[in-house]
């Protein structure tokens, strides 16, 4: 079966819809949904239900910092655009139910206890931690898992224990190794792509997929919504 690893999609709406398409297409079956639905776009709320429309699809769902934090479960962002998301919050709260049951959940483990899913580091799970490779491998040793899968960076990347690191567009076979890999941002990619960033894991491997979407559509939401300016602009970027 195939699997989408989607993570950061932090409320742009145009590029889950995007990505969700591309998923079709590519035969997906289950979801992993490694946190930060919310913030920095206008529309947490059809991200929300969206994603809860996926149902059963999605097998494994855990929350990241800025999901966290409108819970009052780490520390919050301070900003215009977390503002604006708890004004949706407090404006209807039921429009959350689904993303406060998700926030709660800082890591899971999948595959049998072959993969840990964690938003930001297994020491640090919504926020991260160090970024040395060498105490992610350890902790991965520690808990006895061979992969960890990893959002925060909204960098999508690959890194073997053996060294070898990868960014690009070729399926990696990640059989009997020991790999941390980060999906990419959907909804906000700070690698210098402009497009929706996702991966697939089908039999060991893992195929990174980056998807066009109406980037204009979006940043007219985020001007409209009141949002600050950089919030938008910055898709155009990439970073």
């Amino acid at each position: 079966m195939k699997t989408a690893i989607l993570s950061d999609i932090h409320a742009n709406l145009q590029a889950l819809e995007a990505v969700l398409e591309d998923c079709e297409k590519q035969g997906v079956g289950e979801y992993w949904l490694l946190g930060d639905y919310i913030d920095y776009g206008a529309n947490p709320v059809e991200v929300i239900k969206l994603l809860s429309d996926l149902g059963n699809k999605i097998t494994h769902a855990i929350g990241g910092n800025h999901d966290a934090g409108l819970f009052g479960l780490t520390n919050k962002i301070i900003d215009d655009y977390t503002w604006y998301t708890e004004r949706l919050f407090n404006e209807n709260y039921k429009d959350f139910d689904w993303l406060r049951k998700i926030a709660a959940t800082e890591t899971e483990y999948a595959l049998d206890g072959k993969a840990i899913l964690v938003h930001g580091s297994i020491r640090n799970p919504y926020w991260g931690g160090p970024s040395a490779w060498f105490v992610h491998f350890h902790d991965l040793d520690q808990h006895g898992c061979d992969w960890i899968f990893c959002g925060h960076t909204h960098h999508q990347l690959i890194k073997t224990k053996n060294n070898a690191y990868f960014t690009g567009n070729e399926p990696v076979n990640i059989s009997g190794q020991k790999a941390i890999i980060n999906p990419g941002s959907v909804g906000q990619p700070r690698n210098g792509s402009t497009k929706a960033n996702y991966a697939i894991l089908e039999d060991n491997i893992i195929t990174f997929r980056r998807v066009r979407y109406d980037i204009d559509a979006a940043v007219k939401a985020i001007k409209d919504a009141g949002l600050p300016d950089w919030c938008g602009t910055r898709l155009y970027s990439g970073w």
